[in-house]
């Protein structure tokens, strides 16, 4: 398999100087030190953790502080799961949505979903079918970037994670640089395999429970369902996602 390349958000607006951001977990650590990108400020490591991500460490990353288990439990929050690694970092610049769309690949847009949890789930599916980005609006995006980063597993490294300000115009803008639209609705009259894909597309994911917002399904090209057994047909957002790109990304 070939890997993608980390992705460049060096066209969009700077991150805030102030607001470090702190990851740690293996995958996501190693991610981060791959990605040229990505301004790494300090490293914490345990012995064993230091082997594992050893060959990862570049010129330009800072030296490796080595602290055991104790000392790097106390530097993230409570109950969290650094594996022996934690780095301190910069935010990666907002990526600009219209040099998104101008690559034309498929994309994602999510609406209220804002679960860490979840987007994390939803970030690694868009990295292994090779979404072009994901769309988040500004008023729900996830508040813990350090659950996210966690639960994405390095995803945010490679998948651009696009802050939007108004989901319905940024739809609206998708569909003038021609894109087509869907929405996944499990009350909608076809199926998402019968879309047609004589276009690129964007694929609208609801929060679980809530489901689209009318301003965001009046904005969609279309609305389609799961192809999935009548009888279960609920499915957590993540993984419906996942079989939803499945099916977009097929031949």
């Amino acid at each position: 398999m070939t890997k993608r390349k980390p992705h460049n958000r060096s066209k969009g607006k700077n991150p805030q100087k102030s607001q470090a951001q702190l990851i740690y977990g293996l995958h996501a650590v190693r991610a981060v030190l791959d990605n040229p990108q990505r301004k790494v400020r300090q490293l914490w490591a345990s012995a064993n953790a230091e082997t594992e991500i050893r060959s990862h460490i570049k010129e330009q990353h800072p030296k490796i502080q080595m602290l055991n288990i104790r000392e790097l439990s106390k530097i993230i929050p409570e109950n969290s799961v650094h594996q022996g690694i934690i780095a301190e970092v910069e935010p990666l610049p907002n990526p600009d949505f219209q040099d998104i769309l101008a690559e034309g690949k498929l994309l994602l847009a999510l609406d209220q979903i804002n679960d860490p949890g979840n987007m994390g789930a939803i970030l690694r599916s868009a990295a292994a079918f090779g979404v072009g980005g994901v769309a988040v609006p500004r008023h729900n995006s996830p508040q813990n970037a350090m659950s996210l980063a966690k639960a994405a597993s390095g995803a945010l490294e490679i998948v651009p994670l696009v802050d939007i300000g108004n989901l319905s115009r940024s739809l609206q803008i998708a569909q003038k640089a021609g894109y087509i639209v869907v929405g996944l609705d499990e009350d909608a009259s076809i199926t998402l395999d019968e879309v047609p894909k004589n276009a690129p597309i964007m694929c609208v994911m609801g929060a679980e429970g809530k489901g689209l917002r009318r301003l965001t399904t009046q904005n969609c090209d279309y609305t389609a369902k799961l192809p999935l057994n009548a009888e279960f047909s609920t499915l957590n957002v993540s993984a419906a996602t996942a079989i939803a790109l499945y099916i977009l990304t097929r031949p």
